[in-house]
């Protein structure tokens, strides 16, 4: 089936006018070019996208998607497109190639050679050059989403400070919650997954420490407000036994949520075939520095140069596929995790290319005395365009509760006096 037509079908479908921008008429075949020609048209004249019906009725029927399968979106079909425009560009000198090495002419050979590689490389590196023009129709077309369109741009994370400043998640974010061993990492990230799939998205899950029975407990035990340890003992109530299956049977029939046991072992590649195969909206790695990288070098590679190259292969998965990704971190042994010692990027364990590469980094840490073991800080350490506030939540498990908290902070640290606290809708 065409690849060209199932590009269009997935930008259509994801709602993605940027990558039909970035297209090539070049790289479509003729049969393709009417369908292209109009999907284009009709984003300039309306600054919005036909649709699937619209289409069909211009005599440019679209084939639909495989269900399920794997690089179903529109990031894998530029890809392809992309692929398969270099492949005719050198297949297209193969009779220059074949008649050189015929006649025996070494200087037409090495031409020959560097012509088709020269080709092949200026398409599969189009996608990193634009003009100007180009990139400011996208800045016109987020300009009139957001005005239209008013609230999140992106997947919210749940809490009204950092969905204020960030806009939500968006494609391409690297997303990074860094704190010390047993300050609530985990928990934070499946809340923001939990979040996430309230709101309709398709969300992706693996933890490199956790079981998929320790993931779906902790789900449930979120999503019925209750302790999971009580579902781990077995001691619910009659009631809340009946609820608890209740829940089940809700969640099994919803928009799925796709798990992945990390079984301390995984490298990237993994995670990056469950995105492609269900086209998550959201991938969440907790504990990724205990990722392996899915490039071998040979010899010995130091835990930092590992490190480090997981980030970037996690970053450049988020970037080709237009998603965000969320992962957790740690800080050095000498970040303490109360609220005295002011943080810091380089805190971060492991490599400096986790802040540099990272999208937005949140610091965690115990909130003030007394409620050091109930609460929690969240620092937006970084943002890839806005203000960088503190924020404090609820770290409670009976219910389970990490809802956004006013913050108190001692006058020590220049934050409000002791007994008065931040309005977290500051920013308004």
């Amino acid at each position: 089936m065409s690849a060209g037509l199932r590009f269009i079908r997935s930008v259509i479908e994801s709602e993605a006018p940027k990558l039909l921008r970035k297209a090539n008429r070049d790289w479509f075949k003729e049969e393709e070019h009417p369908a292209f020609d109009l999907a284009t048209t009709h984003l300039k004249n309306y600054n919005a996208l036909p649709s699937v019906t619209i289409m069909a009725s211009e005599g440019c029927p679209l084939p639909a998607l495989p269900a399920h399968s794997g690089g179903s979106g529109p990031m894998y079909y530029l890809d392809v497109l992309r692929r398969r425009h270099a492949y005719s560009a050198v297949n297209e000198r193969h009779p220059q190639l074949v008649e050189c090495m015929k006649n025996k002419d070494f200087t037409g050979l090495i031409d020959t050679l560097r012509a088709m590689t020269s080709e092949a490389v200026t398409v599969l590196d189009s996608q990193n050059y634009v003009t100007l023009g180009d990139e400011l129709a996208n800045v016109l077309a987020d300009y009139y989403t957001a005005k239209f369109n008013p609230g999140l741009q992106g997947v919210p994370f749940g809490w009204a400070t950092l969905d204020k400043v960030t806009s939500g998640a968006q494609g391409g974010d690297l997303i990074v919650v860094a704190g010390r061993p047993s300050l609530g990492k985990s928990w934070m990230l499946l809340y923001m997954a939990w979040i996430a799939h309230k709101h309709g998205k398709k969300v992706g899950l693996t933890s490199m420490e956790m079981s998929l029975l320790q993931i779906a407990r902790r789900w449930l035990g979120m999503h019925m407000k209750i302790n999971p340890n009580l579902i781990k003992e077995g001691e619910l109530s009659t009631m809340a036994e009946s609820r608890m299956i209740e829940v089940v049977q809700q969640i099994s029939g919803g928009i799925p949520v796709h798990l992945l046991a990390g079984d301390m072992s995984k490298k990237v590649s993994g995670i990056e075939n469950m995105l492609d195969e269900f086209d998550c909206d959201i991938l969440f790695v907790d504990a990724a520095y205990l990722l392996s990288p899915s490039g071998q070098k040979k010899g010995y590679v130091s835990r930092w140069e590992s490190i480090s190259d997981v980030v970037r292969e996690l970053k450049a998965l988020a970037l080709r596929v237009n998603k965000p990704i969320v992962i957790s971190v740690q800080f050095n042994r000498n970040q303490t995790s109360n609220t005295k010692k002011e943080l810091d990027l380089s805190d971060i364990a492991g490599s400096d290319s986790i802040p540099q590469d990272a999208s937005i980094v949140l610091g965690l840490r115990k909130g003030p005395a007394p409620n050091q073991n109930c609460q929690r800080i969240i620092d937006v350490m970084k943002n890839r365009e806005g203000d960088t506030p503190q924020f404090a939540t609820s770290f409670s498990f009976s219910p389970v509760d990490f809802r956004e908290v006013p913050l108190i902070l001692p006058s020590s640290e220049g934050g409000a006096p002791p007994g008065e606290s931040y309005d977290s809708n500051w920013m308004t």
